[in-house]
């Protein structure tokens, strides 16, 4: 990198900042929620406590039978809808019709 390049990219930076630094501080009124001091603070997880949460999740949400027969259901129904999107918009009288009119005379 040349010292010209360099100069031009400080120069660039420069602009930049000064510009960022002249813009208006964004409007946070009414979008920030006051903190509520009169609440307690939350209580803190321990990892034991967590590895029980998810181990009972994990459980409560093994696949069925039905669970798995109704993802292979919809995954065969996402693939035939995919089958009818790959073919082509137009039909051939369509295009060749098309073609014609935007042919040049």
């Amino acid at each position: 990198m040349t010292t010209k390049t360099a100069l031009r990219g400080a120069c660039l930076g420069m602009v930049c900042a000064s510009l960022l630094g002249c813009s208006a501080p964004p409007d946070l009124h009414d979008r920030v929620v006051p903190v509520d001091n009169t609440k307690p603070w939350p209580t803190l997880l321990t990892s034991q406590s967590i590895a029980e949460l998810t181990a009972t999740q994990t459980t409560e949400a093994s696949a069925t039978d039905e669970t798995v027969s109704q993802l292979t259901a919809r995954a065969a129904a996402l693939r035939a809808r995919a089958a009818r999107l790959t073919g082509p918009i137009l039909d051939t009288d369509t295009r060749t019709r098309l073609q014609a009119s935007a042919a040049p005379n």
